[in-house]
């Protein structure tokens, strides 16, 4: 069981999508005054994670860091976790609205159509078995 402040959370990655909700709608305003805590104790950064950058990427970044009233470590590390959910999302779990619900159900439990052409592929010879 996960904690973030006085919620109770099933796992680190639900925790992490609460706090991500949170930045997000603007009431969290520094990632690191919400800490993840496990029953075992506070989770603690231990991590170096060092990124090269041009001068101007650099004065964009502090203008945002700025912006948010937070600091450079908790700007960094909430906007790259929330980018890995982002890339890890379809790969992972589908949002969809109902309408979009409903006709994915409609494809997925439609008959299967016949393919003569992948009928014919399939019955050929397997160009990678061994040759007897």
């Amino acid at each position: 069981m996960w904690r973030v402040g006085p919620r109770k959370l099933d796992s680190p990655r639900v925790a992490l999508r609460w706090m991500l909700d949170r930045l997000r709608n603007g009431r969290i305003m520094a990632v690191q005054k919400a800490e993840v805590i496990m029953s075992t104790g506070i989770r603690k950064r231990d991590q170096r994670l060092e990124v090269r950058t041009t001068l101007e990427e650099r004065a964009l970044i502090n203008q945002a860091v700025s912006s948010l009233g937070t600091d450079l470590t908790a700007f960094a590390v909430s906007s790259l976790l929330e980018a890995s959910l982002r890339v890890l999302a379809d790969r992972q779990e589908f949002a969809m609205d109902a309408p979009a619900a409903s006709e994915w159900e409609r494809i997925n439990n439609a008959p299967a159509e016949a393919l003569p052409g992948l009928l014919r592929l399939m019955a050929r010879p397997s160009p990678f078995a061994d040759e007897v």
